[in-house]
């Protein structure tokens, strides 16, 4: 095994735990004001509002001003964008 292959196989290993980490975390639904809450310092509400008007932002559900989010959605999206941002998939 290569080293870039080691590290891609970490990675890999470091994604699920916080896909899993993430699952047990959050709850089944929740509104764009508490991903600051659940994911301080690393992502805010402000910031997906900003990726949803661009088309980049993870699947969510409008009631009336408010948007909400399913968990296992949200997670994969956030994984994703992490895979993206270090060049993995």
């Amino acid at each position: 095994m290569t080293g870039v292959e080691r590290i891609n196989t970490e990675s890999n290993r470091n994604l699920s735990e916080t896909r899993e980490l993430l699952i047990a975390a959050l709850p089944p639904i929740f509104g764009r004001p508490k991903i600051s809450h659940y994911l301080p310092g690393i992502l805010s509400g402000k910031t997906v509002a900003n990726l949803e008007s661009q088309g980049e932002g993870p699947p969510s559900y409008q009631v009336g001003r408010r948007r909400f989010y399913k968990r296992e959605t949200f997670v994969e999206w956030f994984i994703s964008r992490m895979q993206q941002e270090r060049g993995l998939k």
